[in-house]
């Protein structure tokens, strides 16, 4: 049971990460910032609107499946956890003020009318109390080299990989254009010749690649 603001803010959460992790890299992949992102196309049919909400979903999945086990346990955050918690707030702080915007004001223009501090911040422990969690739990499962040994396996092809690389050569035989310049498709010969010179360009290919 997610409020407004919370799913806001698990969504802001994905679009910051991938920009803090791609920065102006974003638009190589097909991300344009200044265009809303219900409007372009992340892969297939999915909108990059489509791919945040995903990404928010699945972190909510995760934060809130490993919270009741955290709590079962009496964890709390610790030290290090409390520092990153006062220095993401103290940076949201600083950005804000930089464009001229109170702390409470900021976190409305980036997650909407509904946050507030309170549940930005509650959020924000949320995550970081279940990333504890998951690096305490992932640290204590250890298997023995036989363990290991006998799933791998049983599950060779998962983890077994190949290096691979091709090369793709033409062998159409480009097209002419006659005396009114209409566009003439090659012959038979020319395209008899264009094959027989992509397969010579393949043999020297695989014979400078075997010569190293």
């Amino acid at each position: 049971e997610y409020t407004v603001a919370d799913a806001s803010y698990y969504y802001q959460d994905a679009y910051r990460s991938f920009m803090n992790t791609y920065g102006s890299y974003a638009s190589l992949l097909g991300l344009d910032t200044t265009q809303p992102l219900k409007n372009q196309i992340y892969n297939g049919d999915q909108t990059w609107d489509d791919y945040f909400k995903e990404q928010a979903v699945a972190t909510m999945k995760f934060v809130h499946a490993i919270l009741p086990m955290a709590e079962a346990e009496g964890m709390t955050l610790g030290d290090e956890e409390l520092e990153t918690f006062d220095a993401t707030v103290e940076s949201l702080q600083s950005e804000g003020e930089e464009y001229g915007y109170n702390y409470k004001t900021y976190l409305k223009m980036i997650y909407g009318a509904a946050m507030t501090p309170e549940i930005y911040e509650a959020n924000l422990k949320d995550q970081l109390l279940a990333g504890k969690y998951a690096t305490a739990y992932s640290d204590s499962i250890s298997f023995t080299d036989e363990e290991i040994q006998a799933y791998y396996e049983e599950n060779k092809n998962t983890y077994d990989t190949v290096d691979a690389e091709y090369v793709s050569i033409s062998g159409s035989a480009s097209s002419t254009t006659d005396e009114d310049g209409n566009t003439v498709a090659a012959t038979e010969e020319e395209q008899a010749a264009a094959m027989e010179a992509a397969k010579a360009n393949a043999d020297q290919l695989m014979a400078d690649v075997q010569a190293g």
